[in-house]
């Protein structure tokens, strides 16, 4: 029996997330791509979502294979206008619940009544719309086969037809409600209907004779939300005084269905919002030109790829500049080791990795044209940062205390991505420190990127592939920011020394003309 939108099973659902930003995000940018969408008023309550990788490669194709359904634009419309609705509806009623449930709000009165009538007016509305909509389309997932059945159950269940019959009654008999206002000075009173003259009827026809064919149309709609609403509130009372048994059944309604929503619906309305939310975001960058695939996922590191993948949080600002790369680990191979220029895009590939592999594992499409990701228990990373002042450690020190951090977590399912490490102590200690870490990471058997200016890392081991950052030539040092497989050029570390010394070919041009 279907029960939610985002898991195989209820119990899948019912485990912890996590519910703060995981410490990889800011790293790899992550927070860039997932902080702004939880930020929409719609997708509150989605964090835990984002933060949590899954654990078992069926519900990733569960996802994926939703995911896959909303791909249809004209279902994804349907589907997104309820869904809004639906969050909307449910956050009116919330207000209106603790109004009337509240003993000493002024507002606990029979207008606030006549507005939970209302509502469950247009929640009836929403699913009739919906589920007539849906017999349009056959859709593949198991997600939303099981959505299908169970709106389509709902629609014609004895509990939502007596909700709807209760509220088809009381509006006929509210619909015959006739009463006379009598307004003299600042006093109204209100009294029965008693066959009284529309004066309407006596001053439509004299006003006949002026309506003209092609003139403007200077009729005013008045909005349902009181304008003054305690006049308003005050009246209806006076009225129910004139109707009560009518009233009193409209106050009977309103406690009998104070919380008239499905649970299951009301959770496919907001968590089919992690979908919907994700397909805005990336169609924006898909029509750029930049691809996106659903990946397979693997248990293990063997046979890892990625065609044309790309820094989302990058792509979602430059568009159509973003330059693609691929990765691939064949068979035995763990560790990427990239050399190259600095600003040559080591950092961004870097990233990328990791970003791909953190939005496989919640199922949703990917930077890419193609792939094979690793379903990970971690993605541990190591990113270059300021030295801190207040501990009053080295960089050396500080670098060294987070290395073992990370590794003491890390095994064969983690990711390890770190960048340019042991920057501030001797080449020759660097050379050590380094052989040392990638000789722990070799252990482990872990996938793994380093990136680096020492490009002797990237010839240990058959385990091992080099990777370098090109330049678009040789004379203008212009960066081309793509990354491919290739031995080290041996200009890494001489770069990064002229570099620091401003003795680069752009640097003593721009000193020349000047």
């Amino acid at each position: 029996m279907f029960s939610t939108i985002l898991f195989p099973e209820w119990e899948m659902h019912e485990k912890p997330g996590a519910s703060k930003m995981p410490e990889c995000f800011t790293d790899l940018n992550l927070d860039q791509i997932i902080e702004p969408l939880l930020r929409e008023k719609l997708n509150r309550g989605l964090g835990r979502f984002f933060y949590t990788p899954l654990e078992d490669i069926e519900t990733v194709l569960f996802r994926q294979s939703v995911m896959r359904d909303l791909e249809n634009k004209e279902l994804r419309t349907a589907v997104s206008a309820f869904s809004e609705a639906m969050i909307l509806l449910w956050e009116e009623a919330e207000q209106l619940r603790a109004t009337l449930t509240a003993k000493t709000t002024y507002e606990n009165d029979f207008l606030s009544r006549g507005q939970m009538l209302e509502l469950t007016e247009r929640y009836c509305s929403l699913i009739d719309e919906l589920s007539s909509v849906l017999g349009k389309f056959a859709p593949a997932s198991e997600g939303m086969k099981g959505f299908f059945a169970y709106l389509s159950d709902y629609a014609v269940s004895r509990e939502f037809n007596e909700l709807r019959g209760n509220i088809s009654a009381l509006r006929e008999r509210f619909d015959k409600v006739r009463f006379c206002m009598l307004i003299k000075g600042d006093t109204i009173k209100i009294r029965k209907y008693e066959g009284q003259e529309r004066l309407a009827d006596s001053v439509e026809p004299l006003f006949e004779r002026f309506i003209c064919e092609g003139l403007p149309k200077y009729k005013r709609h008045f909005p349902e939300t009181p304008s003054s609403r305690s006049v308003e509130a005050e009246l209806l009372g006076m009225v129910a005084e004139l109707f009560p048994e009518l009233f009193g059944d409209l106050n009977a309604f309103c406690m009998k269905y104070l919380n008239y929503e499905n649970d299951t619906v009301l959770l496919f309305a907001r968590e089919v919002r992690f979908y919907l939310s994700w397909l805005e975001y990336t169609d924006k960058v898909a029509d750029e030109g930049l691809y996106f695939c659903y990946p397979e996922l693997s248990m293990t590191a063997d046979g890892l790829y990625d065609l044309d993948f790309y820094d989302l949080a990058l792509a979602s600002i430059i568009g159509k500049k973003t330059v693609p790369n691929d990765f691939e680990l064949r068979e035995g191979e763990r560790i990427l080791v990239i050399t190259g220029p600095n600003q040559g895009g080591k950092t961004t590939f870097t990233r990328s990795f990791g970003q791909v592999h953190w939005l496989a594992s919640l199922g949703l499409r990917v930077q890419g044209s193609r792939a094979r990701l690793l379903l990970f228990d971690h993605i541990l990373t190591h990113f270059e940062k300021e030295e801190d002042l207040v501990n009053l450690s080295g960089k050396l020190q500080d670098d060294l205390i987070r290395l073992k951090a990370i590794m003491d977590i890390g095994t064969s399912r983690s990711i390890f991505l770190i960048n340019e490490i042991f920057t501030s102590t001797t080449l020759a200690d660097a050379l050590d420190l380094s052989g040392l870490m990638m000789d722990s990471l070799k252990e482990t058997g872990c996938p793994a990127i380093i990136v680096t200016f020492l490009d002797e890392l990237a010839s240990r081991g058959s385990d091992v592939v080099s990777m370098v950052s090109l330049m678009k030539d040789t004379v203008s040092e212009e960066r081309s920011f793509k990354i491919v497989r290739r031995d080290p050029d041996g200009r890494a570390h001489a770069m990064q020394i002229a570099t620091l010394h401003n003795l680069t070919y752009e640097q003593i041009k721009r000193r020349l003309a000047n």
